[in-house]
C-alpha cells in the first residue's frame, strides 16, 4: 500500500482529466487532488490539505507551495481559511 498509494491518486487524476477532456473538449476544467505523484501537474492541481485557522499555519503552507512548484506541479492550493479556530 505504501508504494502504491500516490500512484492510485495519479491514475484517478489522469482518468478524470481524460474524461473531462472528452466531455468538454478544449476547456480545461480544474481538478484538485490531495494524492500526487511525479507527472501529476500535467493533469491536475494539488491541495495541501486541512490546517488550523492561524497565521502560523498559513506561514508553514508557503514552503509546501514552493516545494510542489519545484516538483513540477504549478497549481497548488492551501486551505487558508482553516477548519478549526
Amino acid at each position: 500500500h505504501y508504494n502504491l498509494h500516490n500512484m492510485y491518486g495519479w491514475s484517478q487524476s489522469n482518468v478524470s482529466r481524460r474524461t473531462l477532456d472528452l466531455l468538454y473538449g478544449n476547456k480545461r476544467s480544474p481538478i484538485i487532488t490531495r494524492s500526487t505523484f511525479a507527472g501529476t501537474g500535467k493533469y491536475v492541481g494539488h491541495w495541501l490539505g486541512d490546517n488550523f485557522s492561524s497565521f502560523s499555519e498559513m506561514y508553514y503552507s508557503i514552503p509546501g507551495i514552493l516545494n510542489f512548484n519545484l516538483f513540477g506541479i504549478p497549481q497548488i492550493g492551501a486551505d487558508i481559511c482553516g477548519f478549526n479556530g
